[in-house]
C-alpha cells in the first residue's frame, strides 16, 4: 500500500504542502460548520478508519473493543443504512 501511495504522489506531483494546506482548510471549514452533511460524514469515516488503523498504543483489550465497535458502526453505515 505504501508503494502505491508513493507512486501516486510522485506521478501526480502532489506535495506535502498541498495536502497540509488542504487539510488545514478542511479543519477550518469543519470548525466553522461550513461543510455539507455528506462531507462531515466522509470526514467522520476517515477519522474512525485512521483511529482503527492506528490503535497500536492501546492495550489489547481496549484494541479489540474499539475494533469491534468500529466494525459494527461500519456495517451499520455501509450495509444496513444504505439498504
Amino acid at each position: 500500500m505504501n508503494n502505491i501511495m508513493n507512486n501516486i504522489m510522485n506521478n501526480t506531483n502532489i506535495k506535502r504542502e498541498e495536502i497540509s494546506g488542504f487539510l488545514g482548510r478542511l479543519v477550518e471549514q469543519y470548525k466553522n460548520q461550513e461543510l455539507t452533511q455528506e462531507q462531515e460524514m466522509r470526514i467522520t469515516e476517515f477519522y474512525i478508519k485512521e483511529c482503527y488503523l492506528s490503535v497500536d498504543s492501546v492495550s489489547s483489550n481496549d484494541d479489540n473493543a474499539f475494533k469491534y465497535l468500529t466494525m459494527g458502526w461500519y456495517i451499520y453505515e455501509q450495509l444496513i443504512k444504505k439498504n
